[in-house]
């Protein structure tokens, strides 16, 4: 009995002793789990620095590439720098950043795991007859060969092998995608639309194969410029519809380049192009054709920038299929009163002759106007101008249908003159149709556009013509007390 109560004693020291030890651990200071020695992998098959290479020749069924590492002195004691370049196949149209990871790519082999230190049969990894062969020449005349052989079971890495050692290794695949590249790899994305952006373009011509459509876009005026059709017709462009047009057009770009100077366009569908696009700025022109079916919502694209055929989106393209209709502006003229100096209206026998006198920078009702040589600065109860209204009454014509084909005379029953403030003038005359509308001329010139009589004579309280209008200022100007003519405001209608 005495052993057992000495036994249990012994055993309850025990464990206090256990749990003290750790409490006691668990404050020591720096106390920490030990940390694995990560076992190092295996060397790496080969590896350079800029500083020791003078070039790199990488071999593939594609083609040859051979890259220059040229060495750039430091200044002031600074260390040097180093710049790569293709020398072999020569082109301008190299880009710097592409050539320059690949190269950086080529200096070093890493070796992601050993599969034989030394063998002299190199057949079962397909190092035979290599896919990819890469020569690098060091500055000091010493040449290494690395070659590529077959992908190995179960993983995207490669085997490899360096001159003649019989070593073998696996190597990652992004290795060997660096090594498989060609000069279509290296031609620079950027090219194609030489700088051409939404903001610096002034001229758009597109050409479209299926129906014949060859519409011109220039941009014209000063402050603000404003996107004109010159032609087929001389309009206003429409200004939302044409900038998705451009946003589409400057936005592309190379998904791959398929082949450099091609021989044969018709491949490509690129000997008829079903669009061609010629885009100009201050700094050059550049000229784009679109050609057949790349598959998966691409087409074949070719620029006048680069000698190479790509392939690029064209399901982003979404307007070049618009009608000619959906990119004109259907008004007819909308001057900024700021701008005008003076309107000369003849209509019905009667001349309106208008003075202008206000700036952008006036607000609201601001501003001095005459009508016939009167004073036509008049303003309601609301404080609003009179003239102001009429004004805009006058610009307020839009084309309620279009009539390209047709060709009518300009037979001017209505003129409309305005002279604009920089000298310039725009003359707009209308000729009558024989469906209650009339043909829109600018400075003689036939635009496609008929609008309605309603524009001008439309006696409709919430939208009334231009006449009805001017009928309210003159009666306003007539009388007018100290520039100032309030018309009792009617009293709601049962209606509401």
């Amino acid at each position: 009995m005495k052993s057992w109560k000495s036994l249990a004693v012994f055993a309850i020291v025990l464990v206090a002793l256990i749990a003290a030890l750790a409490a006691a651990k668990a404050f020591l200071p720096g106390a920490a789990t030990p940390t694995a020695t990560p076992t190092p992998g295996p060397d790496p098959l080969l590896k350079t620095t800029a500083a020791d290479v003078a070039s790199i020749t990488a071999e593939n069924p594609d083609g040859t590439i051979t890259l220059f590492c040229r060495e750039i002195p430091g200044t002031n004691g600074g260390a040097a720098d180093y710049e790569w370049s293709v020398t072999e196949p020569a082109s301008d149209y190299y880009a710097a950043d592409q050539v320059s990871y690949m190269g950086a790519g080529l200096l070093t082999f890493v070796a992601t795991e050993e599969i034989s230190a030394k063998t002299n049969d190199l057949a079962p990894f397909g190092l035979t007859t290599p896919t990819v062969t890469v020569t690098v020449r060091l500055r000091d005349g010493t040449k290494h060969v690395v070659r590529f052989g077959d992908q190995a079971p179960g993983t995207t890495a490669r085997y490899a092998t360096l001159d003649d050692a019989g070593r073998v290794v696996l190597v990652p695949s992004s290795t060997f995608g660096t090594a498989s590249q060609t000069r279509l790899d290296l031609l620079d994305k950027t090219l194609p639309l030489a700088g051409m952006t939404a903001e610096n373009l002034e001229t758009l011509e597109m050409n479209r194969l299926k129906d014949g459509l060859d519409i011109q876009f220039v941009l014209e005026g000063t402050d603000p410029k404003v996107w004109r059709i010159k032609s087929p017709l001389s309009v206003d462009a429409d200004p939302t519809r044409l900038s998705t047009l451009i946003g589409e057009i400057v936005g592309i770009a190379p998904e791959s380049y398929v082949e450099y100077e091609p021989q044969d366009l018709s491949k490509y569908g690129l000997d008829h192009p079903r669009y061609r696009f010629f885009l100009r700025s201050a700094t050059g022109d550049v000229a784009i054709s679109i050609g057949g079916d790349a598959g998966s919502g691409s087409a074949y694209f070719l620029s006048s920038a680069v000698p190479a055929v790509f392939k690029g989106s064209f399901s982003n393209l979404t307007t070049v299929d618009s009608s000619l209709v959906s990119l004109m502006s259907r008004l007819v003229y909308l001057p900024n009163i700021w701008d005008v100096a003076r309107i000369v209206i003849d209509i019905d026998g009667k001349r309106i002759d208008c003075g202008i006198d206000t700036s952008k920078d006036q607000q609201g009702e601001e501003g001095k106007f005459t009508v016939n040589g009167r004073d036509a600065t008049v303003r309601n109860g609301d404080d609003e101008s009179y003239f102001r209204k009429f004004y805009t009454s006058v610009i307020d014509k839009s084309a309620q249908r279009l009539e390209l084909d047709a060709h009518p005379a300009d037979t001017k029953d209505i003129t409309i003159a305005y002279t604009l403030k920089d000298a310039t003038s725009m003359v707009l005359t209308f000729a009558k149709d024989d469906r209650d509308g009339y043909y829109v001329f600018k400075n003689g010139t036939y635009t496609g556009y008929v609008v309605s009589r309603d524009d001008f004579y439309s006696t409709n309280p919430a939208d009334l013509g231009m006449m009805p209008t001017y009928d309210i200022l003159a009666n306003a100007m007539d009388h007018a007390v100290d520039g100032i003519f309030a018309t009792p405001t009617p009293a709601p209608t049962s209606g509401g």
